[in-house]
């Protein structure tokens, strides 16, 4: 699968992307927001993929100006949900608006063409940017997990309200193409972001 946008690109996780994927995972920065803290080895991340080859998730490197930054994934949950997650490697492009050019895409592809009903994020408490970034894209508090991380839900119908209110969001609809091959969950023909090429 490859989604094309203006600025990013995203693309699924190939076996010469996790090298790079588990560096950017075992860095201080954001490993201390993970669930699951534990550092990752090569042997480690290779199991890792091989399950997420045969899960039917999506886990998309994102691609800016040539240069991979980050990956973004949907992992199904159980009927018509998912989570969604995301994290930016290089420190100079966290700050960035390339976590909403991933984002916007990513939820129009669950929304639209995966038919979810709802989205969901784990945030870790002491995690105010993520917080208040999933809160900026329509993501709403449902539950407190734990003593360390929160659950943020969204559905079509906030995301919708969301982007008619925000004009740079707007600024984005239809520049979006997707290009999938064989993937018979992929039948509408066009998103609020993405127009369906192939």
């Amino acid at each position: 699968m490859i989604i094309s946008g203006q600025h990013v690109q995203l693309r699924s996780i190939e076996k010469n992307d996790i090298e790079q994927v588990r560096q950017w995972r075992n860095s201080p920065e954001i490993i201390r927001y993970m669930e699951h803290r534990e550092k990752i080895s090569p042997e480690m991340q290779s199991s890792w993929f091989e399950k997420v080859m045969q899960s039917g998730d999506h886990y998309l490197i994102i691609t800016y100006k040539t240069e991979k930054v980050g990956m973004i994934h949907l992992r199904f949950l159980d009927a018509g949900r998912a989570e969604s997650g995301l994290f930016i490697g290089p420190e100079s492009y966290r700050n960035s608006p390339i976590g909403y050019w991933a984002s916007l895409p990513l939820l129009d592809l669950g929304f639209t063409f995966l038919e979810l009903n709802e989205i969901i994020a784990k945030v870790h408490v002491d995690n105010e940017l993520a917080r208040s970034y999933n809160q900026s894209l329509g993501f709403k508090l449902t539950s407190n997990l734990n003593e360390h991380f929160q659950e943020f839900s969204i559905n079509y119908g906030r995301f919708q309200k969301v982007v008619e209110e925000n004009k740079a969001f707007q600024a984005l609809k239809g520049t979006y193409a997707l290009s999938v091959e064989n993937d018979k969950h992929l039948y509408q023909s066009n998103g609020l972001f993405i127009s369906r090429t192939q």
